[in-house]
């Protein structure tokens, strides 16, 4: 059965865990590599000699495959000192912090969703939410196999105007791997590299998680 929720996940609360919807065309066997590929394209993960996967799909244990869009799903990807681990994360006001959230706070009321944003059909939907002022929330991967969201100019701007325009936007993990697969700290990694991703086109970040974990 799949259980949808929305997880109101400050990363500095504990770790919460729900299951949620997943795509099982991105779902791999979790198998070591036997050539020094990874990534997406074969599904292998990197052996502790060589951990960090390369955004080029290949393992190493330098700055060019540990650096800039190293593949935390499929190895090892240092943080850095640019990233968002250790910004301040106050509890403001009512706001479910680290909390599952299933239902709405007044009786009727829906919550209005989408996730793996941005896709080709999020500025219209945009247009069409603030035509009729209605507000949602998009949950962003960072690179779900539709381009990077800091590479691509039409993703980038869209957004740049989720805010603005009264949405909230939440992280759906870095490249939505099966986290069931994943350990702790490779879990932690898709959250704060995504989180840190969004911050460079939301004033606010990502306030929300939603998970991507199949339940069989």
């Amino acid at each position: 059965m799949h259980v949808f929720v929305l997880v109101a996940l400050f990363l500095s609360a504990p770790p919460v865990t729900k299951t949620y919807a997943s795509h099982k065309a991105n779902l791999f066997a979790r198998e070591v590599s036997p050539d020094g590929s990874c990534g997406g394209t074969t599904g292998y993960i990197c052996p502790d000699t060589e951990p960090c996967c390369s955004k080029y799909g290949y393992c190493g244990n330098t700055n060019e495959y540990c650096g800039i869009d190293c593949q935390p799903a499929f190895g090892t990807c240092p943080a850095t000192s640019t990233g968002t681990v250790n910004i301040p994360r106050p509890h403001i006001g009512q706001v479910p912090y680290g909390e599952v959230i299933d239902s709405c706070a007044h009786s009727g009321d829906i919550a209005l969703t989408f996730d793996d944003d941005p896709y080709l059909y999020t500025s219209d939907l945009l247009d069409l939410l603030a035509r009729y002022g209605v507000k949602a929330t998009f949950f962003v991967v960072r690179n779900n196999g539709n381009g990077a969201i800091d590479e691509v100019a039409a993703w980038k701007s869209a957004i740049q105007r989720m805010d603005p325009e009264g949405h909230q936007v939440g992280s759906h993990t870095w490249n939505h791997p099966d986290l069931t697969t994943l350990s702790s700290a490779q879990r932690r990694d898709q959250m704060y590299q995504t989180e840190q991703s969004i911050c460079q086109h939301s004033r606010k970040g990502a306030h929300l998680h939603a998970t991507a974990i199949l339940e069989l």
